[in-house]
């Protein structure tokens, strides 16, 4: 970690990185709740505004299918014209159905955890179109499938700190 002006951000990133975490219970800004990021917040109206006034950030929304049940115009909005502002953005929800389907169809990429009958049942069109929706429900923890359109499924484990 590297020091700068009275807070810690990583050495090595490059860019800023925002998070909505709407499960944050303590108050915004810098590495909050275990996020490495320069502004973290659970107030959806600060988060769009510093959203629509910066640039190039990567953008971290979690529970995405809340902030789509809540304020689906907006959702929408970032999906598909947050490119312009130059934004990577990440969504993380276990409901996929629960986003916006117009916001659902902006995705290009889909990290796949394990997942109950139900889910990958649902995600047809990513999992069944890669050929793994039975492997998806039998994957181990902290395994996944990597899916991306137009290109073979990828299998990844996530860094647990039983292995560090």
């Amino acid at each position: 970690m590297a020091k700068g002006k009275g807070r810690q951000k990583p050495a090595s990133r490059s860019r800023p990185v925002i998070v909505f975490d709407p499960c944050n219970p303590y108050g915004s800004g810098p590495n909050k709740n275990g996020w490495h990021a320069d502004f973290v917040t659970d107030d959806w109206e600060a988060f769009k505004k510093l959203f629509w006034s910066s640039r190039e950030c990567l953008a971290v929304l979690d529970e995405f299918a809340d902030v789509c049940e809540a304020d689906q115009k907006q959702a929408r909005m970032i999906m598909r014209r947050g490119r312009h502002q130059g934004h990577d953005i990440i969504v993380i929800s276990q409901d996929w159905m629960g986003i916006e389907k117009q916001a659902r169809g902006q995705v290009n990429q889909l990290f796949c955890f394990r997942q109950r009958d139900k889910y990958a049942a649902i995600e047809q069109d990513w999992i069944d179109a890669a050929g793994i929706s039975d492997a998806v429900q039998r994957i181990d923890r902290f395994h996944y499938f990597d899916i991306a359109r137009g290109r073979e499924p990828k299998r990844g484990v996530v860094p647990h700190k039983k292995h560090w």
